[in-house]
């Protein structure tokens, strides 16, 4: 999981050719299933000490793995000058 995570917070949408489709679809019924855990933005305004639970920390992780995965399109791309648009070449 560490590694895939950064593996997608470093080369986006690129990393996804290093990991098998089994494994994504198992990080997606896992954030799923921490989803309710709600954590974006919940942490920020907590002091320290604050008791996060393990649960809370985990949904964090898939969020953000979710985030990262679905950045802009790092190859193969078409940016329209005009209105700035990044658009993925088939």
């Amino acid at each position: 999981l560490s590694t895939d995570f950064y593996r997608i917070r470093n080369a986006g949408d690129l990393a996804l050719k290093e990991m098998s489709k089994t494994r994504m679809e198992q990080y997606s019924l896992l954030a799923d299933a921490y989803s309710s855990a709600n954590p974006i933005g919940q942490f920020q305004n907590l002091p320290p000490t604050a008791d996060i639970t393990h649960q809370q920390k985990l949904a964090a992780v898939f969020e953000v793995m979710a985030l990262f995965k679905n950045r802009h399109p790092s190859e193969h791309i078409r940016i329209d000058l005009e209105s700035g648009q990044i658009n993925r070449l088939n």
